[in-house]
Order: structure tokens, then C-alpha cells, then sequence
């Protein structure tokens, strides 16, 4: 147990077998993706909202509702939190990165 916590205690630090140029092109791909699943996530909401109950089954547009409230979830909390992390290990504000 005692080993595990000094493991978070540590902070993350970047990996000297993995590239720098790769840790840019992560983020770069993250921050599209972000980007893109926010606002296709957003859209699916605003159609599935739009539509009549006549159009489609309640039971289905919950479904799909919750899918994309989900996957907008990821967009707009996690990935962003995942970018930041990288960035601040990559500028070396270790200190920032061990709260997140």
C-alpha cells in the first residue's frame, strides 16, 4: 500500500521512451476530438430533444439522449483535464499537475 502512494505522491512525469513530438501530436488529436464530440454531442441532443414521440420510441430517444449526454461528458470534463494534465507535465509545472 505504502509503495502505491508514493507512486501518486511522485506527481506524472514524462515517459523518456516516448518521443516529445508524440506527446504534442496526443494532445493536438485530443483537442480536436474534444472539440468534435462536443459539438456533435450537442446536436444529437438539440435533434433528439426536437423530435416528436410520434417519430421516434421514447424508449429509444432516452437511450440515445443519455449516450450522448454521456459521450458529451467526455468531451467537455475528461479530455480537456487529460490535455491540461500533459501540457502542464510537458511546460514542467509539476507542482500544477499533482493537483490534477
Amino acid at each position: 500500500m505504502a509503495d502505491n502512494f508514493s507512486v501518486i505522491v511522485k506527481g506524472l512525469y514524462l515517459d523518456s521512451d516516448i518521443p516529445f513530438a508524440l506527446y504534442i501530436a496526443d494532445v493536438a488529436v485530443n483537442l480536436v476530438f474534444s472539440a468534435i464530440a462536443v459539438l456533435g454531442n450537442t446536436f444529437i441532443m438539440v435533434a433528439l430533444w426536437k423530435l416528436s414521440p410520434f417519430q421516434i420510441h421514447s424508449v429509444l430517444k432516452v437511450l440515445l439522449f443519455s449516450l450522448a449526454l454521456a459521450d458529451l461528458g467526455v468531451g467537455a470534463v475528461v479530455q480537456p483535464l487529460y490535455i491540461t494534465a500533459v501540457l502542464t507535465v510537458i511546460t514542467g509545472c509539476l507542482e500544477a499537475s499533482r493537483t490534477i
